[in-house]
């Protein structure tokens, strides 16, 4: 079963709401990636984008797209100075 980023997106969502960590919910959606026969659409960078969600306090879906933009080698643009700052240099402001 192929697990698209929105789902991805919408599982953390819910978690956050039912007050989950952040560490429970990257460790908890890590695991699941490890069962065999799931695997992630965009498998290195929704990995990347849990770690990023964990340690840098940004919202996951902002990680994950710095992360797959970065694994495309594609410009990111955003006006979300915040989290991006955390995140790295890969990404320009509007």
């Amino acid at each position: 079963m192929v697990v698209s980023t929105h789902v991805l997106c919408e599982v953390v969502y819910v978690l956050e709401g039912l007050n989950h960590s952040r560490t429970s919910i990257c460790d908890a959606l890590t695991k699941f990636a490890s069962i065999r026969g799931i695997e992630f659409n965009e498998p290195i960078p929704s990995l990347t984008a849990l770690v990023r969600y964990r340690d840098l306090n940004v919202d996951f879906s902002d990680a994950l797209l710095y992360s797959i933009a970065t694994k495309r080698k594609e410009q990111l643009w955003t006006f979300n100075k915040r989290h991006y700052q955390r995140m790295g240099a890969d990404w320009q402001e509007p």
